[in-house]
């Protein structure tokens, strides 16, 4: 158990892995995620999305922008639900939580929630949700290794 944790302190972090895994798992809702997935998908999703429409504004007309930016902004919001279905079971909570974004000022502690605070550690191992993500890998990597 303690070269586990000291693996899992050492562990370097891969913001593209990250990104790229966050976007293959679109549409399943079971598991757990990260802050750093989180913060991977907000930042990366940002600076493509910046990129994108800077490139596109200088060959195409305003409306056809326009369009790409709706576009864009709903694969990026499907995307977020199911990230933050992923980062609720992280806390061991209902994917249901989702739901009290919508409710004002109660909805920046949830941010805040999500963005900031690892689970504790009664769930850091393994939750009703699945086993931490960041100890998974560190399992696979050890089998190949």
């Amino acid at each position: 158990m303690k070269k586990l944790i000291t693996m899992y302190n050492k562990k370097r972090f891969n913001p593209f892995k990250s990104y790229l895994h966050t976007i293959m798992n679109t549409f399943n809702y079971k598991g757990r995620a990260t802050c750093s997935d989180m913060w991977t998908f907000q930042i990366g999703s940002m600076i493509i999305a910046i990129a994108l429409v800077l490139i596109l504004s200088m060959i195409a007309n305003e409306q056809t922008v326009n369009e790409f930016i709706n576009g864009l902004q709903l694969i990026i919001i499907i995307i977020g639900v199911s990230l933050t279905i992923r980062r609720f079971h992280d806390l061991n909570l209902s994917a249901w939580y989702i739901l009290s974004i919508l409710i004002p000022l109660y909805n920046w502690y949830v941010c805040i929630q999500l963005y900031f605070f690892s689970p504790n550690n009664t769930t850091m191992y393994e939750n009703d949700y699945g086993p931490d993500p960041r100890i998974t890998e560190l399992f696979e990597e050890e089998k190949e290794g």
